[in-house]
């Protein structure tokens, strides 16, 4: 009898030690620390942070402080979708598992990209590309000396400083025929426009007339953290009869 009791008592025991060692794992709560850094290896500040939980549909947010850094604590374990932004970058979006640890996640953004609109009429008289005058360039940014953890996120829009407009096929004109092109594009850190790229299906002639004028384009390029980099160009080119 004794020994019947004494074996429930030890059962009961470990089951309740057992119970209390779930116990914390159970309501434990993690955070997600980490950098936001731009593509010169700068640390970038007031970049918004939103963490959801994808089960229960909840979201988190914060910004990046001065130094770059963010944290997001008291997040219980499940799958989360990470979207870090700022103005003038593309948002950097994925995925994060949290089981029983805090993560550690530096997150890189990349400048944006660059989107005109063009709209070419039939009655519309084009500049021929020789007679285009090319504006000048700005003065470069003056940035501070960089320090052992430099700052950035410092952003200078691009200005277009040539401008060749797409000349209507005559014969597509005559017919009174209509077209649609999207183009992309690299604008180099030069500002030069390259490796156009016909991404929706259009007449050759529509295509032909499109390509040749972007790629005439000059840009006073994007300068980050007082730095000349590439990004990509799209342009959407509608080539209409006006009415």
């Amino acid at each position: 009898m004794n020994r019947q009791m004494l074996t429930v008592a030890t059962l009961a025991l470990g089951l309740f030690c057992s119970q209390l060692a779930a116990a914390p794992t159970q309501g434990a709560r993690y955070a997600v620390t980490g950098s936001v850094i731009d593509q010169t290896q700068a640390f970038v500040p007031k970049a918004e942070v939103a963490l959801t939980d994808t089960l229960r549909h909840k979201k988190r947010k914060t910004r990046s402080d001065h130094s770059g850094r963010f944290k997001l604590d008291g997040l219980p374990p499940g799958e989360y979708e990470m979207e870090v932004s700022r103005p003038g970058f593309k948002p950097a979006r994925s995925k994060v598992s949290i089981s029983e640890r805090d993560v550690e996640r530096d997150v890189y953004l990349e400048i944006g990209e660059l989107s005109e609109m063009v709209v070419i009429t039939q009655a519309q008289v084009v500049t021929p590309a020789s007679e285009i005058r090319t504006s000048p360039r700005g003065e470069p940014p003056v940035c501070e000396p960089a320090t052992e953890r430099p700052i950035g996120g410092n952003i200078r829009p691009p200005t277009k400083i040539r401008d060749v407009r797409p000349v209507y096929p005559r014969h597509l004109k005559t017919a009174r025929i209509r077209g649609h092109v999207v183009v992309q594009a690299r604008v180099g850190a030069d500002g030069l426009v390259s490796s156009p790229m016909v991404v929706l299906p259009a007449r050759e002639e529509f295509a032909d007339a499109a390509t040749d004028a972007i790629v005439q384009w000059l840009f006073d390029p994007i300068y980050l953290n007082c730095q000349p980099v590439p990004t990509r160009l799209t342009v959407d080119i509608e080539f209409t009869d006006g009415q």
